[in-house]
């Protein structure tokens, strides 16, 4: 992911930039954090599916360890 990353950008590095290179690093920028939100989103639905299933699947466990305790 690192790879992605922009080079560090200093006040007095973008005073050298020309109107034209800030608006391409601002378009640029904008492209990364709109990226960035989808994949917040993505990982915020995974967690609630996992949030759901893992009561499901705890209860199902404790049930099938009171099984096998009664069973024995």
């Amino acid at each position: 992911m690192e790879k992605d990353l922009p080079p560090k950008l200093d006040r007095e590095s973008l005073k050298q930039l020309a109107t034209e290179q800030l608006v391409e690093l601002i378009m640029e920028q904008a492209i990364a954090i709109e990226k960035l939100r989808t994949k917040v989103l993505e990982l915020e639905q995974e967690i609630k599916k996992l949030k759901v299933s893992r009561p499901k699947s705890f209860a199902i466990a404790k049930l099938f360890g009171l099984l096998r305790f009664i069973g024995n």
